[in-house]
């Protein structure tokens, strides 16, 4: 009888052990945050909160790229003073940079209007660069006009200004109003530098192709009031 009272004592003994070893181990599972129990939980990984963070504004910083890149180039590029030279240069920039903006928003715009007029505009930007190098084939720098250079300079010191400080704004977080409001900046850009050169410009083919930039650009952004809130 006292040997059956002993085990009975000690089974109680090695029953509250085993109770309270797992009670410190649940305790330790839902108190260390890179355990498995709050990876399941309420609580996230820090990978998962990272692709949470990845908002529309992130989509939105993308718009800025394709622009700054064209900065960068036009900045950069090799200036001869020939207005047809130059023109053809910028000009020429200018169509890269909108063809990579309107990539971006059939990758990333959620508007089916925007992205078809974004469609539209691939194809359009395609012939005027495949017709710019077309023409730069047989183009020779003629005498340099320093009007036009010094015009050109002042139009790219303000583009800088205007780039920068639109870059270093935060974007609505919107992507398909964010890129319509770069894009219509973007014809107006073209717009501008195709009006400075045709004071001056030679070359009849990129005369033609300055006089429709004008044209074009001024009808796209009035059609894009109606798309702009």
């Amino acid at each position: 009888m006292k040997k059956k009272q002993q085990f009975g004592k000690h089974a109680l003994v090695l029953l509250a052990t085993g109770l309270l070893m797992n009670a410190n181990t649940y305790g330790q599972v839902s108190t260390n945050p890179t355990s498995s129990q709050t990876v399941t939980g309420a609580a996230q990984t820090p990978t998962q909160g990272r692709e949470n963070r990845q908002s529309k504004s992130d989509k939105s910083s993308l718009i800025m790229q394709p622009i700054m890149h064209m900065l960068d180039q036009m900045k950069s590029a090799k200036k001869t003073g020939d207005p047809d030279m130059d023109y053809v240069t910028l000009i020429k920039i200018h169509h890269q940079a909108q063809l990579a903006l309107a990539q971006q928003a059939v990758k990333n715009g959620q508007n089916t209007q925007v992205i078809d007029k974004a469609k539209a505009l691939i194809s359009e930007e395609e012939k005027a660069i495949a017709d710019l190098n077309n023409i730069t084939k047989n183009l020779r720098a003629g005498s340099s006009n320093s009007a036009f250079q010094q015009q050109t300079d002042q139009k790219l010191k303000a583009l800088d200004i205007e780039v920068q400080k639109n870059n270093n704004n935060t974007m609505s977080g919107n992507f398909d109003q964010d890129y319509l409001n770069v894009l219509r900046q973007q014809y107006q850009n073209g717009f501008d530098l195709s009006q400075d050169y045709l004071q001056y410009g030679k070359h009849q083919e990129l005369i033609g192709h300055a006089q429709r930039m004008v044209t074009q650009n001024k009808q796209e952004m009035e059609s894009l009031k109606d798309l702009i809130k």
